[in-house]
């Protein structure tokens, strides 16, 4: 997985799939600590924005910090919700945040390139290894920023 430090930092750690990417992350050998421990986190290479609540500000202060002690080429990946890309009319606030959040965290893969890379995943359900290997693919393309990965395989917004 790339030559970054093996330290990465969650938020949202005890959501089901942030427990999923924790048990990977180790398996692979990675320190894995909570978010909010970020200046006691050895040069992290990774940060996970876990599904969860959140406000605009707190995350934009987040990943900035994040910048400050990141390694050189360090990543964040946003974990997404399918309402990023396509409207709900059950849900429509909650649909604009996600769609607010992604579009926060591309231009801020914009602004912040090239020594930090931002990307998302949507799991949308998906099986947990399969979010793992989604994170692994970004953790090993490093010339990708600014882009998701849908897993809506078992949902299917194709349909809709």
């Amino acid at each position: 997985m790339r030559d970054l430090p093996q330290a990465a930092l969650l938020t949202h750690a005890d959501s089901e799939a942030c427990r999923a990417i924790r048990r990977d992350l180790e398996a692979d050998g990675w320190s894995v600590s909570d978010a909010r421990d970020i200046d006691a986190a050895a040069t992290p290479g990774l940060l996970v924005l876990g599904l969860g609540p959140c406000d605009f500000d707190s995350v934009e202060t987040l990943i900035r910090a994040f910048a400050q002690v990141a390694a050189p080429g360090a990543l964040v990946v946003g974990l997404l919700e399918r309402e990023a890309w396509t409207p709900s009319p059950a849900s429509p606030l909650h649909a604009a945040g996600q769609a607010g959040l992604w579009a926060l965290l591309r231009s801020l893969a914009l602004a912040m390139a090239p020594g930090l890379r931002i990307n998302a995943v949507a799991p949308n359900g998906a099986p947990t290894p399969d979010l793992c290997r989604a994170l692994r693919f970004v953790l090993a393309a490093p010339a990708m920023t600014g882009q998701m990965i849908a897993l809506d395989g078992p949902i299917g917004s194709i349909a809709r």
